[in-house]
């Protein structure tokens, strides 16, 4: 009988791979927005032109929607430096990229919730329907040119449908 109400954490400090500048973003933008949060964004400095253009087009729509621009907002010359103080002052931290960037996060002394290098590995048994997963994982992996670390990785085949569902990821494109 324990009920839970979510509230607002603050400034949530959000640190973005040079792997996904576009999406991830956006994806943690609207995370701490939906909770009624504010966010700043920290790019990996080779992505910082990226960063830049994807956060201006998301204040321009919150000013759009009859929000503050500043719910959302980026460092726009990042550093180490930088990056590290905000993981000090923010709320929150939403780590994404390589084993350094996470473990920083995690070491900095303000909660983090982190993700490390992705790229699923997928598994395909003998209950899937061989047709409609071949067409997933084209999709998984042709999206962004399969830049973001949620794209497929490599596949797993059980040896019962192996030759067959080889037959329909090259049907896709494989």
């Amino acid at each position: 009988n324990v009920v839970k109400i979510a509230k607002p954490i603050g400034v949530i400090g959000a640190l973005v791979p040079s792997t996904n500048p576009e999406a991830t973003p956006v994806i943690k933008s609207i995370f701490a927005l939906k909770g009624r949060n504010s966010i700043i964004l920290a790019p990996h400095p080779r992505s910082k032109l990226t960063n830049k253009m994807i956060t201006e087009f998301m204040r321009e729509a919150l000013v759009a929607c009859g929000a503050p621009a500043d719910l959302i907002t980026s460092i726009d010359t990042p550093s180490i430096e930088k990056t590290n103080e905000l993981m000090k002052q923010c709320d929150r931290i939403l780590a994404t990229g390589g084993n350094p960037m996470v473990k920083a996060a995690y070491s900095s002394g303000t909660p983090a919730l982190g993700v490390g290098v992705g790229n699923a590995v997928i598994t395909v048994d003998d209950t899937a329907d061989l047709k409609d997963a071949a067409q997933k994982i084209r999709i998984s992996k042709t999206f962004d040119f399969a830049a973001s670390c949620s794209a497929d990785n490599s596949v797993i085949l059980l040896d019962a449908i192996y030759d067959e569902m080889l037959a329909k990821l090259v049907t896709e494109g494989g």
